[in-house]
């Protein structure tokens, strides 16, 4: 992973790699929390699409993600909303409880699959690539940051914020975060300034 020595330095990485449509360079500046949303945005969608199914295959063995896995854990989960639709009021909290646990068995072997991939921002760029061409969107805009700056930057140990200003004067609030690679920006969840 390239490492970014300020804020603003992997600000402008990720700037520049999503004016050039490179997910590679963009993913590289993410989060590893905001890259496992994301990645795990794309994961819950391909394996229903069976256009996509060479490729998501190959992109899950080529960083050693575990594809069946997560195909057995997704393929109780439709049955299950079923049987919580279908149950008599008396029996709808008991099935919906039981759902519950389905759907978190679900999340828990996307969270360990995503766990044993080799390199999560490529493989985050890969899941991105495959739904754009499969679907005609992803998981993030291919707009972030462009015609942006970024403003008020607060470093604060390994945390730092700043404000984006949009290209119409908009302004929303960043947060970054320090890793051993080096900063990393946090494009989900809230910001505090």
């Amino acid at each position: 992973m390239a490492g970014h020595a300020t804020p603003q330095a992997v600000f402008d990485a990720a700037q520049a790699a999503m004016a050039q449509g490179d997910w590679d360079a963009f993913f590289e500046c993410v989060d590893e929390a905001d890259l496992k949303k994301i990645a795990g945005n794309g994961l819950r969608g391909l394996p229903n699409l069976p256009a996509a199914r060479t490729e998501l295959e190959a992109l899950c063995q080529a960083h050693g993600f575990p594809l069946a896995a997560l195909e057995q854990a997704m393929a109780v989960v439709v049955p299950s909303a079923e049987r919580v639709l279908k149950a008599p009021p008396e029996q709808r909290l008991a099935e919906s409880l039981r759902h519950k646990t389905v759907v978190e068995a679900l999340d828990d072997a996307l969270l360990a699959g995503l766990k044993q991939v080799t390199n999560l921002p490529a493989f985050t760029a890969g899941l991105e690539r495959t739904m754009r061409a499969h679907v005609g969107g992803g998981s993030v805009s291919s707009t972030w940051f462009q015609g942006e700056r970024l403003e008020q930057l607060k470093v604060d140990g390994a945390k730092a914020t700043g404000v984006r200003i949009l290209a119409r004067g908009q302004q929303m609030p960043l947060a970054f975060k320090k890793t051993k690679h080096g900063w990393r920006v946090k494009l989900l969840g809230r910001v505090k300034l």
